[in-house]
């Protein structure tokens, strides 16, 4: 687990979630169309990319503000409350 992520408990699922279909378009209008160029345009490695739009993991809130930033959004554009 790299250090912009942080696991959920499996018994409790995580209280926030990527908009990975809002996600999706923004990355491609910025010219990312597959997972390891979205990877790179937000800065994070792949696999944290996976975990997060997976579901898996919650991002801190700095890699969240930084995919945001990076993106040109806000951090409630790309995540939801799910609890």
């Amino acid at each position: 687990m790299s250090a912009a992520e942080q696991r959920s408990d499996s018994a409790t699922p995580p209280a926030v979630r990527m908009r990975a279909d809002v996600f999706d378009k923004l990355a491609e209008t910025h010219g990312a169309t597959n997972d390891a160029e979205r990877a790179r345009l937000v800065g994070i490695e792949r696999t944290t990319l996976y975990r997060i739009r997976e579901g898996k993991v919650v991002p801190k809130l700095e890699t969240a503000m930084q995919i945001a930033q990076r993106l040109d959004v806000t951090v409630e554009d790309l995540f939801e409350v799910t609890a």
